[in-house]
């Protein structure tokens, strides 16, 4: 549901642009197209303060299922110092320590992001190239004779070996996007 709500949005976003220039040129794209849409100053920060407030309830569920990714792995002592991160607190019955490493590493991008872009954006970058690996790997892994469990519960036959296929092509051209510049003549300060 999630992604026809944000495509739906992101088309509506799209088709009320006025300035494009504009748009690219401010500090806050996003604002800058709301207002645009709406021409007006208070439904333009009615529209944010709801997005804030969506950006804000979903930023606490990412921040747990983070720490609890960060304890699944102190549980099953793959970190360092796992033996102190998988301790749950005894009163609030939370793991805390995950909480906590989850949020210094979200501060951590934050102080990156306005210290350089150029490293956030690399970062970003690196994050989601690896993340599409993750996808690609075991699906060249099939293709290449791996075998899969015959007690699978979903078959896809053909389609499978298409939807592999597919999986590594767009990893290869999302890689070699992202690791473009993001601009058309950069300064070495800039290059990913």
């Amino acid at each position: 549901m999630g992604f026809v709500t944000g495509f739906s949005m992101a088309l509506a976003l799209l088709y009320t642009v006025q300035d494009v220039d504009a748009a690219i040129d401010s500090e806050l794209p996003f604002l800058t197209i709301v207002y645009q849409a709406s021409r007006s100053r208070t439904c333009t920060v009615i529209l944010m303060v709801g997005f804030l407030t969506c950006l804000l309830v979903s930023a606490n569920s990412v921040h747990q299922a983070c720490g609890r990714l960060i304890w699944s792995f102190a549980r099953d002592n793959g970190l360092p110092c796992s033996s102190a991160i998988k301790r749950v607190h005894p009163t609030l019955g939370v793991p805390v320590w995950p909480l906590i490493i989850s949020g210094a590493g979200v501060t951590i991008l934050g102080v990156l992001y306005v210290a350089s872009p150029t490293v956030y954006s690399s970062i970003i970058a690196c994050c989601i190239i690896l993340g599409n690996l993750s996808f690609s790997i075991p699906a060249a892994q099939v293709l290449m004779g791996g075998v899969l469990p015959a007690s699978r519960w979903m078959k896809l036959g053909v389609l499978g070996t298409v939807a592999r296929v597919v999986t590594i092509l767009f990893t290869i051209f999302t890689t070699v996007m992202w690791l473009f510049p993001t601009t058309s003549n950069p300064s070495p300060g800039v290059m990913n």
